[in-house]
């Protein structure tokens, strides 16, 4: 039975769709048909001269480029005539030198100098009517494309001679091509990019360089076993080098060029290589800063899809015409210098980082040289240091956040260690939570969680930071959550409510050397929030108090923490007051008549708040009994003018922390409440 035929049009535009997907019914896009190879022009896209079709595509040409059977071109077949590149979800079928549908694949044919593919088509998913698109990629650049459309007749009609074809046996089409050696580096003049491609040989040194001069590679003798066609094309993807690579990316307009991808083709993936003589590879970086000052450290990275951005081990450029001054350095398998291209160091300064590196760059320090195993994708960075800017390690009571979040600070390498900005910093815990799981440096270079809180549990935690190619990345902080030396904790919250009816009950009591010994002259200890009545006795009668048992702590950080309310209409109470094993107050907070909060610390009576009825406010007060101050805090904000306040008591220097007590200090009848009543090491 006779195949329908496949009338052959021509489109201009960028493709490289790479998937394969299962045939389906073609669609026409209503865009006008069109080709484009060295011998057709296309109004939207550049003619490849290095590049054609073939019959029975189209007439017998007559080329006169060198044929280059190296190349592993990619047959794809878009389902539709779109603008390139054709989505993944158009992709029709695909062939490549290794696999493709019923079996067929791309191969070289050396005695007629041509590629050549073929297309079996078939009623069922190539239907009378429909449109296609076949494009020729190597290394995801197009080298020329044909439209088709699926007529009757089992022959195939030119669009532009309007001459018949005939498929083979009805049905299959024959696609062929000619490659010639230039074709990869035409592929750059249609958007300008800086490529260039070349012929490098086993058997002798290569040095190859941008038509641009602003990337090269150098392969020594020994580190290919065959003839291989190297490419080095601009890469414009921005970033170059996708998450999580965390380092800055700069590639300032309108000229800076920054990422380049390297291939052969054919391989090898692994060059043979060996320290004394490695392939090099160099980019070019521009610079425009003060020269008076330091300069920075710049790095090569190289990324491979699905695998982390790596450094390469820095090395000399001297090859390329970018450098400042070349290196004396000998490299290649026969142990002689660059000299044949130190002209080309000597033609032009070293154009240095117009962002970020004061002074002209050595290769060999800076790293726009480095030595590779293999080919991918490459650019450069400047070489950044994490290292840790808050305390490590922390002690924190559980459930409570720690005293110094962890931070980081990112610096680059040079002498002056300048703060690098735009790094990613990603956080993460094996406990507790964190505020901020992913932050950019800014200006000073500092990425911070924000606050970790630790979980209930007592245990060692950790937070890691983690900058993607930053040396030193990751730094690991540690915490350790620890049961308070006090603790009351109740069935319920003061906040925003009266105190209930007292019940009795217990606190929760725990002290790592022994046990807090609590008394109530007047009142009841309740699993509800704590709450103390005056009821019109003298003043100073109703008190509870706790004394710790053991030897009282007498050096260390300590923080009091605990939330309270006053239910009465008005107030004249010692909400919190901390004394040593001898009565010497350490420091106490007050509510006073009229709505006031006062702190009392060496004998002062600060006005530091108000209260309101019924309001519960969070308290703490940090003790450092070996400076022996005094500071608080409340609902979380540190009072200004309580911060760092001595401890002395007017009749001697508290010597430890012995006494944690609420006392009701006047006559008329009053009521309070307290809840998560906490005292811990810092």
């Amino acid at each position: 039975m006779k195949r329908a035929a496949l009338l052959l049009l021509t489109a201009a535009l960028f493709a490289a769709c790479s998937d394969h997907r299962e045939p389906t019914a073609a669609r026409s896009s209503g865009l006008s048909a069109d080709i484009s190879d060295a011998g057709h022009t296309s109004t939207s896209f550049a003619s490849n001269p290095h590049f054609w079709w073939l019959p029975p595509l189209v007439a017998a040409p007559s080329p006169t480029g060198v044929f280059n059977p190296r190349l592993s071109p990619v047959v794809q077949v878009c389902n539709a005539r779109v603008v390139m590149p054709c989505p993944a979800d158009q992709l029709h079928v695909a062939f490549t030198k290794t696999s493709g549908p019923g079996s067929q694949t791309v191969r070289v044919d050396a005695a007629n100098k041509q590629y050549i593919v073929n297309w079996n088509t078939d009623l069922s998913t190539e239907p009378v009517g429909s449109s296609f698109r076949l494009l020729v990629v190597v290394h995801d650049r197009l080298l020329g494309f044909a439209d088709v459309d699926v007529l009757p007749l089992g022959n195939m009609r030119n669009a532009n001679t309007g001459v018949d074809i005939p498929l083979v046996d009805g049905r299959t089409l024959p696609i062929k091509f000619r490659l010639e050696e230039g074709a990869l580096a035409a592929s750059c003049t249609n958007v300008s990019l800086d490529c260039v491609e070349q012929t490098a040989f086993p058997d002798k040194d290569n040095i190859i360089l941008t038509k641009g001069k602003q990337a090269g590679t150098f392969l020594p003798a020994g580190a290919l076993s065959q003839i291989v066609t190297v490419a080095i094309i601009e890469n414009t993807t921005k970033p170059c080098i996708p998450p999580p690579f965390a380092l800055p990316q700069y590639f300032p307009e309108p000229d800076q060029k920054g990422c380049y991808d390297f291939f052969t083709d054919p391989g090898p993936s692994i060059f043979n290589t060996t320290p004394d003589n490695p392939v090099i590879v160099a980019i070019c970086v521009e610079s425009g800063l003060d020269p008076a000052t330091t300069g920075r450290n710049i790095q090569l990275f190289q990324f491979d899809p699905g695998q982390p951005a790596r450094p390469l081990t820095p090395h000399s450029a001297a090859f390329m015409p970018c450098e400042p001054d070349p290196y004396q350095e000998v490299i290649g398998s026969a142990r002689q210098g660059l000299s044949k291209v130190f002209a080309f160091a000597r033609a032009r300064l070293h154009r240095v980082l117009t962002y970020f590196a004061p002074t002209s760059l050595h290769a060999a320090h800076v790293g726009v040289g480095g030595s590779t195993g293999s080919y991918s994708t490459m650019t450069w960075s400047i070489l950044a240091q994490m290292d840790k800017n808050s305390a490590d390690p922390q002690t924190a009571t559980v459930g409570t956040p720690v005293p110094a979040p962890p931070q980081v600070l990112l610096r680059d390498t040079s002498t002056v260690h300048n703060p690098v900005a735009g790094v990613t910093v990603t956080f993460s815990t094996d406990g507790g939570t964190i505020a901020n799981p992913t932050v950019v440096t800014g200006s000073d270079g500092l990425a911070s969680v924000g606050s970790w809180t630790l979980p209930a549990t007592p245990g060692t935690y950790h937070v890691t930071a983690t900058a993607g190619g930053a040396i030193g990345s990751p730094q690991v902080f540690t915490a350790t959550a620890v049961l308070p030396i006090f603790q009351a904790t109740f069935t319920s919250d003061a906040a925003g409510a009266p105190p209930g009816t007292p019940e009795i009950g217990a606190w929760t009591l725990i002290n790592p050397d022994g046990t807090i010994l609590v008394q109530s002259a007047v009142g009841n200890l309740t699993s509800k929030p704590v709450e103390l009545t005056q009821l019109g006795l003298q003043a100073g009668s109703v008190k509870l108090f706790g004394a710790v048992a053991g030897t009282p702590p007498a050096s260390g950080v300590y923080v009091a923490r605990w939330r309270s309310l006053v239910h009465s209409a008005d107030a004249c109470f010692n909400a919190l007051v901390l004394r040593d094993a001898g009565s010497l107050i350490l420091a106490d907070v007050d509510y006073r008549p009229g709505g006031q909060l006062t702190y009392n610390s060496n004998s002062l009576n600060l006005t530091v708040g108000s209260w309101t009825r019924d309001v519960a406010q969070l308290f703490e007060i940090t003790i450092d009994l070996d400076r022996h101050v005094t500071s608080l805090s409340i609902d979380g904000v540190p009072v200004t003018a309580a911060q760092g306040l001595p401890f002395s008591d007017p009749t001697g220097t508290p010597a430890n922390l012995g006494q944690i007590n609420m006392e009701l200090g006047c006559i008329a009848p009053q009521d309070y409440a307290w809840d998560n009543i906490t005292i811990a090491r810092q």
